[in-house]
């Protein structure tokens, strides 16, 4: 009889668990609901900033932070435009999970700065950083600290102990952070004025005036003596109109380049070494670079082989002027320089190198040390500029291209260093039995003979 009126009380007991239940899932519905329109919103607001800004990248932090999957977190993250994934200011490649010190980046990095600055740690780089990345994370210390600084990882945001100058080691950061950002600066500027020197290489180099008969026939020393710099007066070199020519005046306006090319002091190490030492790196380094240049200059105008200006073709020209029947060595010779022409036109196509890349290609190649008959000065000028410009190819293709990517096609480009020189050097070999056996009465300028048979 005691259990009949506890039953209205077990059931009514029953129904409010079913609408506490009911409504803990209507909560959680309207809470996903919430999530996913917020996420939307995001993904909303970092589309239409792309469109606001043409689908260029850059590492401003959209300030509408998506909902913490975590309510114990203390810090948001924030979407960053043209990123998939969430970025990581201190290694792109990798995923932020927190900001850390004022920046969007990973445990690992927080860890490693901190480290650092709590043990004083002084990193050197052994590659003067030109280091290789794994995944995102350069395993060289010293450049990932670089990194860290770079991005602006701020120590007064950590706890130091009271023995620690905060403000000491703040001003070091900050002078470090100052000098790299400077180190950037520079190499942007190194760039744009090899451009700028480039493009008036490259109007003398289509021009077909004509240089004086007193400047034509001196020897490489004489050309450098002369104190007139040929790029001073780019603007008073206009393209030909009349072109194409003839076979002689394409020979004879190629040695005119070629004469340019010595007059152009282009490299800015170039006045700082001694008459022998430009003497011997003009005769290992201007013929390369001026397959290097004709390589480009063809690519550029999409042929297979090259080509200059005019429309000449030293290939078939060659074929159709020295070529006999009977001439076994000779025809022998020219298969193998037009293979080498066309595996060269192969891999420019392939590798689709930019005018900055060309240039700091060129800016390596005149920076050869590995000369004979350089003195031990010149040597170690040449060595670090070119240890310079390779650095600053590797920093541009890496930063516009990614670590992997960078590094990849960097290890393209400086492969084809040597096989310009090997170019160079099958061509000498090419005009000495030309010259010699075929048209032995061809006089030569005095410069063409030290750089062809050097």
């Amino acid at each position: 009889m005691d259990s009949t009126p506890n039953q209205p009380q077990a059931s009514s007991s029953r129904r409010d668990d079913t609408e506490k239940a009911t409504q803990a899932r209507i909560a959680k519905r309207e809470k996903e609901q919430e999530r996913k329109a917020n996420i939307a919103a995001a993904m909303q607001a970092r589309q239409t900033m792309r469109r606001q800004q043409g689908g260029t990248a850059n590492l401003q932090v959209v300030r509408q932070p998506i909902v913490n999957f975590k309510s114990s977190l203390r810090n948001q993250i924030y979407l960053i435009p043209n990123a998939d994934r969430f970025y990581n200011v201190a290694h792109p490649n990798t995923n932020a999970c927190l900001n850390h010190y004022g920046v969007p980046s990973c445990n690992g990095c927080k860890t490693f700065f901190r480290r650092s600055l709590f043990e004083s740690k002084t990193y050197e780089c052994k590659l003067n950083g030109m280091c290789s990345k794994m995944n995102g994370i350069n395993r060289c210390r010293a450049c990932r600290f670089d990194r860290c600084v770079l991005v602006g990882m701020n120590p007064r945001a950590m706890q130091f102990p009271a023995s620690v100058d905060v403000a000491k080691l703040s001003e070091k950061v900050a002078n470090r952070r100052t000098g790299l950002v400077f180190e950037e600066a520079i190499e942007s500027k190194t760039i744009q004025s090899l451009v700028y020197v480039e493009l008036k290489v490259r109007k003398i180099r289509e021009s077909s005036r004509w240089l004086s008969e007193s400047v034509i026939f001196r020897s490489i020393r004489e050309l450098l003596s002369n104190q007139e710099n040929v790029l001073a007066h780019a603007d008073q070199y206009p393209k030909e109109l009349s072109w194409p020519l003839t076979f002689d005046e394409a020979l004879k306006l190629s040695e005119q380049r070629t004469a340019k090319l010595a007059l152009a002091r282009t490299m800015p190490v170039f006045s700082q070494l001694e008459y022998k030492d430009q003497e011997a790196l003009l005769k290992d380094a201007i013929l390369t670079n001026t397959i290097l240049l004709a390589a480009f200059y063809s690519s550029q105008m999409k042929s297979e082989t090259f080509i200059m200006p005019d429309g000449f073709s030293p290939i078939k020209a060659s074929n159709a002027m020295f070529l006999l029947p009977n001439d076994v060595i000779l025809k022998g010779m020219m298969k193998r320089m037009k293979l080498l022409t066309c595996l060269t036109m192969e891999a420019m196509f392939r590798i689709q190198m930019t005018m900055e890349e060309f240039v700091l290609l060129k800016a390596i190649i005149y920076s050869h040390s590995a000369i004979h008959g350089l003195s031990e000065r010149g040597r170690v000028l040449l060595e670090k500029e070119s240890i310079r410009y390779s650095k600053t190819l590797m920093k541009h293709l890496q930063s516009r291209m990614g670590a992997a990517p960078g590094a990849k096609k960097y290890a393209e480009i400086v492969f084809f260093i040597g096989c310009f020189f090997q170019h160079a050097q099958k061509l000498r070999q090419l005009d000495i039995y030309i010259s010699t056996m075929m048209r032995p009465s061809i006089s030569c300028p005095p410069y063409m003979e030290t750089i062809m048979y050097a």
